[in-house]
Parts: C-alpha cells; structure tokens; sequence
C-alpha cells in the first residue's frame, strides 16, 4: 500500500477479489480509497493498513474513484455508464448521474470542490 520514495520501503495488502484500477491518497494523506473490478469502493488508513469501508457502488467495473478536495466526499465512475457521488462520513451513495452514452473512464474534482469533469468512452470530456 505504501511506497516510501526516500528510503524505497514498500508495503501491500490484498484488498479485493477483483483487479484494482483505481487509488488515490486523501487530502489529508492519512487515508486511501481504492476501486476494482468487484464494483467495490474501499477506504483504508494509510499509517496502520487498517481497512475503515466497504461499498458495493456500481453494477460493474469501478474505473475510478477520486477524493473531494475537502475529503468529505467520493466521485466515482464506472462500466455501467454511471458517476456517483458518495459520502465518505456515512459511506453512502448521496447522488447518482447516469445520462453518459458509453462507460466513463475518468473523473475530476475541481479543486473548489463544487464541480467535476469526466471522461468517457465516446470521446467526450464532460
């Protein structure tokens, strides 16, 4: 899980029973969200490895799960056509947005932390 730079130490865990595409640090950097193909979302502490929530978030692949920049929320993407927004405090799905044509690959906080962007298998950027 954890890859230190300086001293080149390195860490990891198995942390779903499908393949991992996605992982990101929070903005604090004491907590890790992970997505994978066994349409789960993951949080985790960094320091203790200790695994803190569970959600079965898509109907498919998890391609990508970012971090709010203020750490209270998820945005996630997957297979099934859907973006969703989740709530890190009660590990619930807060909104969904599916209006996407093909799977999107790609999402993005905007570092207000009041809108995002995507990037999706028809070409698009939305």
């Amino acid at each position: 899980m954890d890859r230190n730079v300086s001293n080149r130490e390195s860490s990891e865990f198995l942390a779903h029973q499908g393949g991992v595409r996605s992982v990101q640090f929070s903005p604090d950097g004491d907590q890790l969200v992970t997505g994978a193909d066994d349409k789960c979302i993951k949080t985790w502490t960094v320091h203790r490895r200790k695994f803190l929530s569970s959600m079965l978030a898509h109907k498919h692949w998890v391609r990508c799960v970012r971090w709010s920049p203020d750490g209270r929320s998820l945005l996630s993407c997957s297979d099934d056509k859907t973006v969703k927004l989740h709530d890190v405090r009660t590990s619930s799905t807060v909104h969904t947005f599916a209006d996407f044509r093909l799977e999107c690959r790609q999402v993005a906080f905007h570092p207000s932390g009041t809108s995002f962007a995507t990037a999706s298998a028809d070409a698009s950027v939305g």
